[in-house]
């Protein structure tokens, strides 16, 4: 077998299939997270509002006895405080599924682009496949 860059791109067929079967594997576990942070999005936000609306949150107002917002939220918050961390941990990993597609789909951009400059650099040296 001949060591031109043609056995190279002959190559990139296979990590090409490799780095789509990564991708789509990456997008579907970047969905999955996204339907987690929305599923701990709306657990959060509904048990606030029932907290909101519950007898026992702070009322708010400048008469005696009445709490500022700030420290209603600071009530509001200390009660939801699992709800917040699963929320938070559910962006976190989102975040983290999106920077990893991004990096897959960087990889597949640098391997096309060393494609083209082999094909470049095999069809200036004058020969012929």
């Amino acid at each position: 077998m001949s060591r031109t860059p043609i056995s190279p791109l002959r190559r990139w067929s296979g990590t090409s299939t490799h780095f789509n079967n990564e991708i789509a594997r990456a997008q579907n576990a970047l969905r999955q997270a996204r339907e987690r942070e929305l599923d701990a999005r709306k657990i959060r936000d509904r048990t606030r509002d029932r907290l909101l609306l519950s007898n026992e949150c702070p009322h708010v107002g400048r008469a005696a006895g009445d709490v500022t917002v700030a420290v209603r939220d600071a009530w509001v918050n200390t009660q939801l405080d699992t709800e917040l961390w699963i929320y938070r941990t559910a962006k976190v990993q989102r975040e983290d599924a999106e920077a990893y597609v991004w990096a897959i789909k960087d990889q597949i951009e640098v391997l096309r682009s060393i494609g083209v400059l082999s094909r470049q650099a095999f069809d200036l040296s004058g020969r012929t496949r």
